[in-house]
């Protein structure tokens, strides 16, 4: 799988805004979209692997924004993306 970025153009009017979801901010927003697609991207980790993570993602993820802790996005992110970084999901995996 590869995304590429490209240059159009197009009439203003086609255009929708993309607005705040969940309390979150567009960046925030943006940051978690660039997280997943990392995580689907990485060739370290199997398809299982990739989904498995995911899943937990959007469910940390899930039960910080029902307790108001839109500000926990960065703090999710960056303790999954340790959490490949530095092989902790296969021994996660490994105990069980």
């Amino acid at each position: 799988m590869e995304f590429t970025q490209t240059n159009l153009t197009i009439r203003p009017e086609t255009i929708e805004r993309q607005k705040p979801v969940f309390g979150l901010s567009l960046d925030q927003m943006n940051a978690v979209r660039f997280f997943c697609i990392q995580l689907l991207k990485s060739q370290d980790l199997m398809l299982w692997q990739k989904l498995a993570l995911l899943g937990l993602f959007c469910e940390s993820l899930t039960e910080a924004l029902k307790r108001g802790g839109q500000k926990q996005t960065a703090e999710i992110t960056e303790s999954m993306r340790t959490l490949v970084e530095n092989g902790q999901f296969e021994e996660v995996n490994k105990d069980g």
